[in-house]
């Protein structure tokens, strides 16, 4: 039976941080995003695409989970109001009935809690801008994938497909699953551990510039902590970083493309591991099995 709701696209992700101007230099000057708007204490940046924004930061208390939010696109009003009484009718926690969105960038949003208790938006009518941002050593295309830590991943799994209509396109083992809403192979993925951001993945165009993000963020003296790499799953080239809260972030680029067709699979030991190139041991997050 298909789900009453449909995402089209992991549109952008909010997150609480120690110092709003530090993370907002960083994540321009440094990283490679661009401020659209500045409104009520919050900072909205975007990748190259057209979109209002990819990342959201508000200064506040992070406590051990720095998302405030994950922004999630669906189709059209009506997705939203089925969302709500699916979700009702569940049990879960809706934060934020349907109506106008509480924020730039989207006409229409409801919140709502997951099984892990991670607060998700819906949201539809997003907001385009048509200037660009100027140029930077690696500017980011788009918000590639969000990787959430879950502590009952099979619960929020269910969830994410039965209610929302991802795909559960691919599974690492039974400790992390890839979730797809579009083309690239997934755009949401959870994996076991306590409530909280595993990941933030950022598109770059190729290999070149994953290389020129590394030495740039190394000379300006940002921890990597894992690659270059290519992963199993979704077969992308990988490179990861610490921003100044020690969010783990990503650059990525050459995520597989699928359809209908794709079978699923799940990716055991060695075939599903991390960096198949092992030029660097993963961090210890990404050896559990």
């Amino acid at each position: 039976m298909a789900a009453p709701v449909k995402v089209v696209k992991v549109g952008h992700v909010g997150l609480k941080v120690s110092d709003l101007s530090r993370h907002g230099e960083f994540y321009t000057d440094t990283w490679g995003l661009g401020v659209t708007e500045e409104d009520h204490g919050a900072l909205y940046l975007r990748a190259a695409e057209p979109v209002h924004h990819v990342v959201a930061l508000y200064e506040g208390d992070r406590g051990r989970n720095a998302v405030d939010h994950v922004g999630l696109q669906v189709r059209d009003r009506d997705d939203l109001e089925r969302a709500a009484e699916e979700l009702t009718r569940r049990g879960i926690e809706v934060v934020m009935p349907p109506g106008p969105s509480p924020e730039p960038g989207a006409a229409r949003a409801m919140r709502f809690r997951d099984p892990a208790g991670q607060v998700v938006e819906l949201y539809t009518e997003p907001e385009t801008v048509g200037d660009d941002y100027g140029e930077r050593v690696v500017k980011p295309t788009k918000l590639s994938h969000v990787v959430l830590n879950v502590p009952d991943i099979d619960a929020a799994a269910e969830l994410y497909t039965n209610v929302l209509g991802f795909r559960q396109i691919d599974w690492n083992g039974h400790w992390m699953c890839f979730l797809n809403c579009e083309r690239d192979h997934h755009s949401l993925a959870l994996a076991v551990g306590d409530t909280k951001l595993n990941h933030v993945a950022f598109e770059v165009h190729d290999w070149l510039e994953i290389a020129k993000g590394i030495y740039n963020l190394g000379e300006k003296g940002v921890p990597r902590i894992w690659g270059p790499g290519r992963h199993g799953p979704g077969h992308n080239v990988f490179s990861y970083f610490w921003d100044p809260d020690k969010n783990v972030i990503e650059y990525t680029c050459e995520v597989d493309q699928v359809d209908d067709s794709y079978v699923p699979r799940v990716w055991e030991p060695r075939h599903g591991d991390p960096d198949w190139w092992c030029a660097y041991p993963p961090p210890e997050a990404y050896t559990k099995s």
